[in-house]
């Protein structure tokens, strides 16, 4: 059934452009139809027709660089962090321990282990943890969608 026409309808009383945009041939382009050559349609027939350069680089996405942005702001954070938690501290390995001392020339501390150094190693550790763990639970869903036949 062909929808009938109303009064004042707007865009449905022009006639339809051609495949390559000409008002005047009255139909609409169709895949796989070619533009029409002809004078002033050169451009359209180049093989490296729109490979130039532009003047400038487009601008950068306004949620790349507020994630720049967030990603500075962290480095700047955990290196203030760092300098804040540089101090040394006991800690109890599984195999042994270790003991803040203070060096005989009177000059700071000896051993124990700074404290960045233990955050970051926690840190990446349950992060490794939660990576395997994300890993294993995609692995189960797949196998079950897989033994479902979808």
């Amino acid at each position: 059934m062909v929808p009938q026409q109303q009064p004042g309808d707007p865009g449905r009383d022009r006639e339809e452009p051609a495949p390559d945009g000409d008002p005047d041939s009255g139909r609409r382009p169709r895949p796989g139809d070619r533009p029409r050559q002809g004078p002033g349609r050169e451009d359209e027939r180049r093989p490296d027709a729109g490979t130039e350069l532009p003047a400038h680089p487009p601008p950068t996405p306004l949620t790349q660089q507020l994630g720049r942005i967030v990603v500075v702001a962290l480095l700047i954070l955990f290196a203030a962090f760092a300098v804040v938690n540089s101090q040394r501290v006991d800690f109890s390995w599984v195999f042994g321990a270790t003991e803040v001392t203070e060096d005989p020339s009177g000059q700071g501390t000896t051993g124990g282990v700074p404290l960045i150094l233990l955050l970051l190693v926690t840190f990446a550790a349950g992060a490794l943890l939660g990576v395997l763990v994300a890993w294993q639970v995609r692995r189960g869903r797949l196998a079950r969608r897989e033994r479902k036949g979808g």
